[in-house]
């Protein structure tokens, strides 16, 4: 009888643990679906995350300086942030100084990400280029 009584006992204690071990985890699990939740809502409203205005400007001009190449010239540029420098609207003229053709992007939405994709690409493919060249 005595040991029915103490492994009754151990079971007891073991079922104890593991209820205090997924209580432990689902508190863990909450805190983080909380911070997770408070993070983003930060982001949103106060532009946590975001690049700064000098930054963006930078970035906007790096692209647009991509996107028309070296053909052409940027004649007028202007930007409208969204979303605490996370969006942009983006409108530029650039001529090709050779034919006065000219390229026109008019109120085109982009995200920084994307921006900073192009830029990421960019590079890659100018170190790229390098590289062959010195490898001729």
């Amino acid at each position: 009888m005595h040991t029915i009584d103490s492994s009754r006992m151990i079971m007891d204690s073991l079922f104890e643990w593991t209820v205090k071990i997924l209580i432990i985890i689902l508190i863990i699990t909450l805190l983080c679906i909380l911070f997770y939740i408070v993070s983003v809502a930060m982001e949103r409203l106060f532009g946590w995350g975001c690049p700064s205005n000098e930054e963006a400007k930078v970035a906007i001009e790096k692209y647009v300086e991509i996107q028309l190449s070296e053909e052409y010239t940027l004649d007028v540029m202007e930007y409208t942030s969204l979303k605490h420098n996370a969006e942009f609207i983006l409108s530029y003229i650039g001529t090709d100084e050779s034919t006065d053709q000219k390229e026109e992007v008019i109120e085109k939405k982009i995200s920084y990400y994307e921006i900073e994709k192009v830029i990421s690409e960019d590079a890659t493919k100018t170190r790229l280029m390098q590289e062959a060249e010195k490898n001729k």
